[in-house]
């Protein structure tokens, strides 16, 4: 699922929820692998750019994440990406339940109703 502009990051707003998979207990085992693929990551920002990832444009960091696609870092915010769009918004993603109402399913309240 490409986010090619601030625009849907801000609907879906799975950034809070990777941000707090990295600190937290429960994905504290893939932190040191997320530290080293940052650093490997930010190395060819600076080869490439000479600068940080923050700072890239569009197409720049689209290279940068092409080149990274075969690494664990690059998993990791995958599958946190996919966590914080689809998970239950009590659990800090899925902003407005947008990533529940991208696929058709049903609200919160039908959620605990119907599939528990």
């Amino acid at each position: 699922m490409p986010f090619s502009n601030e625009k849907y990051m801000a609907k879906f707003s799975p950034q809070s929820w990777i941000c707090m998979a990295f600190v937290s207990t429960f994905d504290r085992g893939d932190l040191s692998t997320s530290e080293e693929g940052l650093q490997s990551m930010n190395s060819l920002n600076h080869h490439y750019y000479q600068s940080f990832f923050v700072h890239l444009h569009q197409g720049q960091r689209n290279t940068i994440m092409e080149k990274n696609e075969e690494t664990e870092l690059f998993e990791a915010l995958r599958q946190h990406t996919m966590q914080g769009i689809f998970t239950n918004p009590v659990y800090a993603g899925n902003n407005h339940q947008a990533g529940w109402k991208l696929i058709g399913f049903p609200s919160t309240l039908a959620f605990t109703r119907l599939h528990i």
